[in-house]
């Protein structure tokens, strides 16, 4: 019993709003009151020292009840006399103002028969205080439709209840015995934020709207006044109700905290679904750079008519905010998911101000669904369209510009040819014509000696060797010519040996997307290797079909494995050994990419210390529906801004400021890699479950610089059904702090960078909860 009594010991604030305090003040200075369950005397003793009440108790557990009665007049403790079904109390014939039950009754067996006791002890005008659970809560009926009906140590299944009550229950209860309700208020919590561990979700979509629909679905506790049925006929008392009815739906913001939206930094209020146009005033946390404002918490049809901010007494027009709908015709659709509305505010800024038109709550009609998807698909295709072809547009503008450039270049080289040509000639000919005189010289000389026909011969084999002399000088200027022509050639005309290698394993539903992405480079690829990694689907007899097929005059082929390798460091492994070319493209099957990838990633080569040069990507779904932006949300966890630019940089440095905090390449689609020895460093990343490609990027810009271009050129394909990792939360922290310390122990990482490394560690154990 003991233990019992301790849970409802809890010491009274008339701050707080609960229904101790409203039954507190209902009791009118010097009353005599009459109270059941007392516990340790909260409330006992507000009544007697700060209302001068003359207050009797009644507590069947006698510790708890002897605190109590330091502050009452008679108290009945203990199973003997505090058992309120022994009636007792009823025996010393004293009438009160007040009989007090503050969840009390759920505990009796004979509820009815102890309120019909109450009238005899009640004086004249008297009233009975009643707070009881209500048993139809939302989140009861929802266990019940899952089957369940468990009890708690505390809240509407206390284990130590007897009785259910809902307020249509006990207004009939009270009316039998001759009392009636004259006043009543509830209090109100939602579905997921009282102790019963359910929420909406448990519920089919039908059942949730005929929940939420029910006015008394969030009530959690009532509080009546219950007066004689004669006092309210004679008008001796007066109704009153407050029921304020509360809404699921509400509005919310959000505001940032430590790079974060925080739910605890957050400000909300309710919506009444019924209405269309809503207003919604929300204010906003000082010192917040960002704000996520979740016009509803349900999937929707809207327009957003505006929202302003107040600062320093005026409203500014927010124009500039983050959306997470589609936008058609001035009306925004959140069909898959509740709005999101990302905006910035500036210091000062007070208040939120936002007037919506909410066309449809809780949009779940599959002919709409449908629709919008159509619609979303169609939407995504028309602006991709006319992204690639704005692209190629400019492209293509750039493209003359620079053909423009290389043309005037290869005049001045032609002319520079000539030149060349032109001193080539007079060289020759004066070589010639050199070669000639000497030689008519000799022969005049030799024909006029009388000589010996052995000195003839020696001078004849002399005339000879200076000819081939002479020859030899000519040939050495044609060469020379040819050199520069050669040169030439090579300065208009750069182009660097590609391979790109496609490890493919079950990928078939992907892999001619994956070819065409390669084929239609604009940057040409050198080679194209397939890795088969003993895929069970038609993945090979696909790739043979694209390699017969193939007119491209790129060449392609297979290389496959006889059984599974088990890990993709062993097919990155076997790339590097496969591949001829100077750099090497690892092109995964199921990612894509724009045709203009290897134009723009292959210009980070042209500094000849970069090892490595990626891309930004974009992640699209099965059917090749973007999902969200490009990946810098992930990348840049700490908002540095830091990859809003193209850039080059040293390797060793790019690990020191920002790849020891976490994996900066999302994608290794992404990257093309300068061709060299890196078997040792793979065969190490085995040993790592999730991040053995942060691994690789560390030890390959050891070796030199990186390079990054920030236009979306990669898409790296996000899917619903594939692997699952069982890596646990604690072994996926583990194998972070693991990666974070390499980064620390082998490159030269600022104090202020090690709190940032230390700072994502923090975070990560919240978001893991360890």
């Amino acid at each position: 019993m003991e233990e019992i009594m301790g849970k409802y010991d809890f010491k009274l604030d008339m701050y707080d709003e609960n229904t101790i305090t409203w039954i507190a003040n209902r009791v009118e200075k010097g009353s005599y009151v009459l109270e059941f369950g007392s516990a340790n005397g909260r409330l006992t003793r507000y009544l007697s020292v700060d209302k001068g009440c003359c207050v009797d108790i009644v507590e069947i557990d006698e510790e708890s009840g002897r605190e109590a009665a330091q502050y009452a007049d008679k108290a009945f403790l203990g199973e003997k006399h505090g058992d309120i079904e022994k009636y007792e109390w009823i025996e010393i014939g004293k009438k009160y103002d007040y009989v007090i039950f503050a969840d009390v009754l759920e505990h009796l067996v004979h509820a009815q028969d102890v309120l019909d006791r109450c009238k005899t002890v009640l004086k004249e005008n008297g009233k009975v205080l009643v707070s009881v659970p209500n048993v139809s809560h939302n989140s009861v009926i929802i266990d019940l439709m899952n089957d369940k009906f468990h009890y708690n140590p505390t809240g509407i299944m206390d284990n130590t209840h007897v009785r259910f009550f809902t307020r249509q229950s006990f207004a009939d209860m009270a009316q039998q015995i001759g009392l009636t309700i004259v006043e009543e208020k509830a209090k109100y919590i939602r579905v997921g934020e009282t102790e019963i561990q359910n929420s909406y979700t448990d519920v089919s979509k039908e059942v949730f709207k005929e929940l939420i629909a029910r006015p008394q679905g969030n009530i959690y506790q009532y509080m009546f006044v219950l007066a004689l049925n004669t006092d309210l006929i004679r008008g001796k008392c007066e109704r009153i109700v407050s029921l304020d009815s509360t809404s699921y739906y509400k509005s919310e913001i959000q505001f940032e905290h430590d790079g974060i939206f925080d739910y605890s930094k957050s400000v909300s209020r309710q919506i009444n679904p019924h209405i269309k146009n809503v207003q919604i005033n929300l204010q906003i946390l000082s010192g917040s750079n960002r704000a996520l404002f979740l016009p509803l918490n349900c999937n929707c049809v809207m327009d957003i008519v505006s929202i302003k901010i107040k600062n320093d007494g005026e409203f500014r027009e927010c124009m500039d905010f983050k959306h997470n709908g589609i936008l058609i015709s001035n009306t925004y659709y959140f069909v898959k998911e509740m709005p999101m509305l990302e905006i910035p505010l500036q210091e000062g800024d007070k208040e939120l101000l936002a007037e919506i038109i909410v066309y449809s709550y809780d949009v779940d009609d599959k002919i709409v669904y449908d629709l919008y998807s159509a619609l979303l698909y169609e939407q995504q295709h028309i602006r991709q369209i006319v992204d690639d072809n704005g692209i190629l547009i400019k492209n293509i503008n750039s493209d003359i510009e620079g053909k423009n450039a290389e043309i005037e270049h290869l005049k001045l080289l032609l002319t520079e040819q000539e030149s060349l040509n032109h001193q080539l000639k007079m060289k020759f000919d004066k070589l010639t014509k050199e070669n000639e005189d000497n030689s008519n010289f000799l022969r005049h000389v030799y024909r006029k000696l009388p000589l010996p026909n052995r000195w003839k011969n020696k001078i004849h084999g002399w005339l000879k060797r200076t000819y081939k002399q002479a020859q030899g000088q000519a040939d050495n200027i044609i060469v020379s010519v040819h050199g520069q022509n050669d040169e030439m050639n090579r300065v208009a005309y750069p182009v660097k040996k590609v391979s790109a290698v496609i490890p493919n394993y079950n990928y078939e539903r992907f892999l001619d997307e994956r070819i065409d992405s390669v084929l239609c480079q604009t940057y040409p690829v050198s080679e194209i290797i397939i890795l088969d990694d003993c895929s069970s689907d038609n993945s090979v007899a696909l790739i043979r079909k694209r390699i017969e097929e193939n007119k491209s005059g790129i060449p392609m082929r297979l290389a496959q494995n006889q059984k599974n390798s088990g890990s993709v460091f062993s097919q990155w492994q076997k790339a590097f050994s496969e591949a001829k070319g100077d750099y090497i493209w690892i092109a995964e099957a199921d990612d894509s990419s724009n045709c203009r990838f290897l134009e723009t990633v292959m210009k980070g080569f042209d500094d000849k210390d970069v090892v490595l040069s990626y891309c930004e990507s974009l992640t699209m779904d099965e059917n090749n529906v973007l999902l969200m932006g490009d990946l810098r949300v992930w990348i840049d966890l700490f908002n540095t801004g830091k990859w809003e630019q193209d850039y080059i940089k040293n390797g060793v440095d790019e690990v020191a400021e920002s790849m020891c905090i976490n994996n900066t390449i999302a994608n290794v689609s992404s990257t093309v890699i300068r061709m060299d020895d890196y078997y040792d460093i793979l065969e190490e990343a085995k040993k790592f479950h999730l991040a053995g490609d942060w691994y690789v990027y560390m030890n390959i810009l050891k070796r030199g610089k990186i390079a990054y271009f920030k236009e979306s050129l990669n898409y790296h394909r996000m899917q619903t059904q594939g692997l699952t990792l069982s890596t646990s939360h604690e072994k996926e922290f583990e194998e972070i702090v693991k990666l974070q310390d390499f980064a620390l122990d082998n490159f030269n990482v600022s104090p202020e960078t090690k709190e940032i490394v230390m700072e994502r560690r923090r975070r990560e154990r919240k978001r893991f909860g360890l």
